[in-house]
């Protein structure tokens, strides 16, 4: 016994000197940076303390930069020493240049942190987290189907899945209760992602369906940052839980392609345009290297996980920008009766004909310029997620905004952080005012090339970003003549009781002391992505235009 205790007692010793070795290592690494004051065995955790306790304990992550930087009066780009609870980060937050620098002149690989997280929704051959050739090879087989030519010729589809979120939101307006709108924002996105990928009407606006409720258990279940969330972090069924789910989503998935491609590629290949088929009849016209064995099985593979992330992505921006667009809308009633004028003169004051004119002459939404101001003002003031990229050994960089500073990226996770960049009042005047009239001209040739990057910057950007910006056209064509919809946070408070309820990525949350963040209380928190606070609890009125709706 007194043997194996002393066994322990040297691992321990090992494993405390080991830990102290690194420490001091990366302490020292730290020297001379452009950085917050920063504690010889602490680093900058107590930095992070400091402005996690001024603000909502379940505030999104991606919003740290920001206030470190503005708290601590820090530059454009600064560096974060957060060892041993997460690698050391290279922030930046305010220097579009240097943010192009590391994504497009020398695109540095996604962080490894960032495939750890996706595995779990997009398996690990993923075209967010793949790297090199693999990557390059599959972005251009799925490219094909989010082509902006192509995906006008599916604004029909679309359609008709906004029609059901419109009859949705006239049941709520009916019904005079409350709705959690990033629940149904978030069925809607994905009906549209069902259709536009694979042709299929998955209805989950109106029934359950189990390609989206094992979706909807694998966010419940993802990786969170606030304290209360450390139980199912840790817990000892999560991993079976990600693992049933996944199993779950492919055998859904695997069915559609075999029902869809029965023929290998046949006459309906061709003569369908949605974007499973496109992908498909280019990797078959694509020359396949040696190692790759029978296309069916190979395409199928990488198809499953292609369709996992685009609906992860897809939930990401687009349920969450919808339900901003509302919230900010109703708090502006100038911008909302813009955009109701726009909508008048391009389809007419009959509301109820939109959809048909829709259908038959899809390019009516390129007349919509302060429609998509619109979109874009809330994706600045709200971007969905930051792309986080990993150091290379020897690669360090300046730029000309902060002349004679070079800064090395071995051994730091590099963050362009689009929230701090997005709310940095050098790029963009008073950055916490709603205006959409940035994105007009001549206002918008005022913003600096990346500075705005919801949708990230270079070769790596998200593939459906023009899919989410036609989509929210669509949605908001079809219902923000029809409906008023406004947040009300105040009545939400009052129903303690049905806190969660419906909600579709929790049953209930802690309460937290700060309840709204630079006077927001739609704030961004992390469920899985950036979601507003409660799921952005509204309600719904009709306006007296298209009571056919």
């Amino acid at each position: 016994m007194a043997s194996f205790l002393s066994v322990v007692v040297v691992l321990l010793v090992c494993l405390f000197i080991n830990f102290c070795s690194k420490l001091y290592k990366q302490r020292r690494m730290m020297k001379g940076l452009p950085m917050p004051p920063h504690h010889p065995l602490l680093g900058h955790l107590r930095v992070l303390a400091k402005i996690a306790a001024s603000l909502p304990f379940d505030i999104h992550p991606h919003s740290y930069a920001h206030y470190i930087r503005k708290a601590y009066d820090l530059g454009p780009i600064f560096y974060l020493d957060t060892w041993p609870m997460a690698d050391p980060m290279l922030v930046i937050a305010g220097d579009p240049q240097a943010a192009n620098e590391v994504t497009v002149a020398h695109s540095l690989p996604k962080h490894s942190s960032l495939a750890s997280f996706l595995t779990p929704f997009g398996g690990k051959q993923n075209l967010v987290s793949m790297e090199g050739k693999e990557w390059k090879a599959w972005r251009a087989i799925f490219n094909p189907g989010f082509a902006p030519g192509n995906l006008m010729g599916l604004v029909p589809d679309i359609v008709d899945a906004v029609e059901v979120f419109a009859r949705v939101l006239g049941e709520w307006a009916d019904r005079k209760e409350v709705v959690i709108m990033e629940e149904v924002a978030t069925r809607v996105t994905v009906d549209v992602i069902g259709r536009v990928v694979l042709g299929t009407n998955l209805n989950s606006q109106t029934s359950e369906n189990e390609l989206v409720s094992a979706f909807r258990s694998q966010a419940r279940w993802a990786w969170a940052t606030d304290p209360f969330a450390l139980v199912k972090n840790l817990h000892p069924i999560r991993p079976f839980i990600h693992w049933r789910n996944a199993r779950r989503m492919d055998k859904y998935l695997e069915r559609e392609f075999e029902e869809r491609f029965a023929s290998k590629g046949g006459d309906r290949v061709k003569k369908q345009k949605h974007v499973i088929d496109l992908a498909l009849e280019t990797y078959i016209n694509e020359e396949k290297p040696p190692e790759k064995q029978g296309f069916d099985e190979t395409f199928k593979r990488f198809a499953i996980n292609q369709v996992k992330i685009f609906i992860f992505a897809g939930h990401d921006t687009t349920s969450s920008t919808i339900c901003w667009i509302y919230h900010m809308l109703h708090q502006h009633p100038s911008a909302l009766s813009t955009l109701r004028r726009e909508h008048d003169d391009v389809f007419g004051k009959d509301i109820t004909l939109a959809p048909a004119l829709l259908r038959s002459n899809p390019h009516l939404l390129n007349r919509l310029p302060y429609t998509l101001a619109v979109i874009k003002e809330v994706l600045r003031l709200f971007p969905p997620a930051s792309s986080v990229r990993g150091g290379e050994a020897g690669y360090s960089f300046q730029t000309p905004t902060v002349p004679h500073t070079t800064y090395p990226t071995e051994s730091f996770m590099v963050w362009p952080s689009s929230h701090a960049l997005h709310h940095n009042p050098d790029l963009f005047p008073d950055p916490f005012s709603f205006d959409p009239t940035r994105f007009l001209p001549p206002n918008s040739d005022n913003i600096p090339k990346g500075a705005f990057r919801p949708f990230e910057y270079g070769p790596r950007n998200c593939i459906g970003q023009d899919l989410a910006l036609l989509e929210v056209r669509i949605v908001l064509v079809l219902t923000v003549r029809a409906f008023d919809i406004w947040s009300v946070y105040e009545e939400m408070d009052e129903l303690e009781k049905n806190k969660g309820k419906g909600w579709l990525w929790g049953k209930g949350e802690e309460k937290s002391e700060i309840e709204n963040v630079d006077g927001e209380r739609a704030y961004q928190i992390l469920v899985a992505t950036a979601k507003p606070k409660k799921g952005l609890p509204a309600r719904v009125k009709r306006t007296g235009r298209g009571e056919g709706l």
